[in-house]
């Protein structure tokens, strides 16, 4: 029985001159200049008006201030309000912040308060008679002109049990 015919094999130093030559032709493919483009000739103004002015983005309305000697009320992920002068002098500053749904216990909630200047406050709202709004008492002495971001850990079963708010001092 005759053994099938072999295929000659390739030499090295053909292997290798067609190897280099490949690679620079990618590499002068790849290096290559394109041609600049030809320059357009000018376009007269009447055959392209100027795009109209985009309308500037809304600003956020205003937070009204917190009428004076009014309970303060907050809705979930609401903002209020209220002038530096208009703090009580002598008794706490007392927030309802209503929470997304009545609290599953009538446990104080934990609330954190965090002022734009690195201030940290942590503090125990108490539940009002329906567990829908944790009552918040702060000293208006701690309270300056500036924002603060007040959070309310709930009891609601989500990933995240958390109720934020913003205060705003005047």
């Amino acid at each position: 029985m005759a053994e099938p015919e072999r295929p000659t094999p390739v030499s090295w130093p053909v292997a290798a001159v067609v190897g280099m030559a490949l690679a620079l032709a990618a590499s002068w493919w790849w290096t290559r200049e394109e041609p600049a483009p030809a320059p357009r000739e000018p376009v007269a103004a009447a055959e392209h008006p100027a795009p109209a002015p985009t309308p500037a983005a809304p600003e956020r309305p205003a937070i009204p201030l917190a009428e004076p000697g009014a309970p303060l009320v907050v809705e979930p992920g609401g903002r209020i309000a209220i002038a530096h002068d208009a703090l009580p002098g002598d008794g706490p500053l007392v927030v309802h912040l209503r929470l997304g749904e009545p609290s599953a216990d009538d446990r104080p909630r934990p609330v954190r308060i965090a002022a734009t200047d690195g201030r940290v406050q942590e503090l125990q709202g108490a539940l009002d008679a329906d567990r829908g709004a944790a009552l918040l008492e702060l000293d208006p002495g701690w309270l300056t002109p500036g924002r603060y971001l007040v959070e309310v850990k709930t009891t609601e079963r989500s990933h995240i049990p958390l109720r934020r708010y913003v205060l705003e001092v005047r």
